[in-house]
């Protein structure tokens, strides 16, 4: 991650944020002040904005503009203190928010521009933002500039391609992307990069769902009736090397955290909707979880966390406590109805079925976020608070 760009040319930004928070009689009663750091993202901005500079009035074709998550300022939950390279790492539940315009309602997460306090000059964009009583009750200490909807983090696609057939399950094996075709029964071994199809074979099952890597094998779910039966599959040929059966579960997503095995259910007689972990050798229930979605599909681990895409034209992805089931944070899939759901180190892989379900788009995502700013303590706004934060991007020669 870089704080600013790397340039003798460049004119760098740096920022920073002041928040006080101010008692029943407007007394300060507390103030925090630090310098953010601008992810990859911003970076990136800048650069291409050089580059634009530089070929103005050249013959040269038009460049494709990098993402630019400056919408919103965010105040989230999270007390950790380090700044990931990994931007995923740095969501956590959102406490409030403002975009840069006017604002006077009764949303509990909402602020407002200043507009009377803010303005720019060539040396700097002082930006101001107001909280009153109702809005950003909570505990926060990281804030953010990036892309907020519904209270949940905007994605940014890193890339994209379509694949053949209603892709039900996602999984990567460290270089290679294995989807699951329910509609032609097939599992294919593609090209992350590409999408190109490597290798492929059929597998003669009533209903695919879902599709694990274990570091040797794949796993994948078969609805059958009223039961859920988990196949362990042979990655070369599509050999079903061990099965179990999961009864009275609509199970959908799978998923390994390199000892056990994880899946969502959707069943809806009783509207349990469970997120179990197995024992991936007799399919034994280890614990269980109360999932955040009514229909939870795709499910993945990062290595700490799980993830469960919502089936539904909300189209959230949740990131979970997988102790406690606790939603850590929300992010928006790039497009409604998602489905598979994988997790490479850096970035999530999201499927998404074209209805009919003639093709897929399958989703390399990110979190839109621009600049994350971590205060020196943590910031609790009560319903007797009102709060201010002033924000300050200063361009230095």
């Amino acid at each position: 991650m870089e704080e600013i760009i790397n340039s003798k040319k460049a004119k760098q930004a740096r920022g920073f944020v002041t928040v006080q928070l101010f008692d029943e009689f407007g007394h300060i009663v507390q103030e925090e002040k630090t310098e953010n750091k601008m992810t990859y993202l911003v970076t990136n901005r800048m650069k291409w904005r050089l580059r634009q500079d530089f070929y103005h009035g050249h013959p040269k074709s038009t460049l494709t503009e990098p993402a630019y998550p400056l919408d919103c300022i965010i105040l989230d939950s999270t007390t950790d203190t380090t700044i990931y390279d990994t931007l995923f790492k740095n969501m956590g539940q959102i406490i409030g928010w403002s975009d840069k315009t006017n604002y006077s309602g009764t949303d509990t997460f909402r602020g407002t521009i200043n507009a009377a306090e803010s303005y720019t000059n060539n040396e700097r964009v002082h930006y101001v933002f107001d909280w009153p009583t109702h809005a950003a009750n909570g505990t926060f200490q990281t804030i953010e500039w990036g892309g907020v909807s519904g209270n949940a983090y905007k994605s940014i696609t890193v890339s994209s391609f379509s694949a053949t057939g209603k892709i039900t399950g996602l999984a990567l094996d460290g270089t290679n992307l294995w989807v699951a075709d329910d509609d032609g029964k097939m599992i294919y071994k593609l090209n992350p990069s590409t999408g190109e199809v490597k290798s492929s074979f059929s597998i003669q099952v009533r209903n695919i769902q879902g599709l694990a890597w274990d570091g040797s094998n794949l796993w994948i779910i078969e609805i059958s009736y009223s039961n859920s039966i988990i196949h362990k599959l042979n990655p070369n040929n599509g050999e079903i090397v061990s099965s179990f059966t999961i009864p009275n579960s609509y199970l959908q997503g799978i998923t390994w955290d390199g000892t056990n095995l994880w899946v969502s259910d959707a069943k809806q007689d009783d509207r349990s909707y469970r997120i179990y972990k197995l024992n991936p050798a007799t399919g034994e229930v280890i614990s269980s979880l109360s999932s955040p979605t009514g229909d939870p599909r795709g499910l993945t681990w990062d290595g700490t966390n799980l993830w469960v895409a919502d089936y539904s034209s909300s189209g959230r992805i949740y990131k979970l406590n997988p102790a406690t089931g606790e939603v850590i944070s929300s992010l928006l899939s790039p497009a409604t109805y998602p489905r598979g759901l994988t997790w490479d180190g850096t970035y999530l892989w999201v499927s998404v079925p074209i209805r009919p379900y003639y093709n897929s788009n399958i989703y390399k995502v990110d979190v839109a976020i621009g600049t994350i700013t971590k205060l020196p303590n943590p910031v609790t706004k009560t319903s007797t608070n009102t709060m201010k934060i002033q924000y300050d991007f200063i361009f230095e020669d």
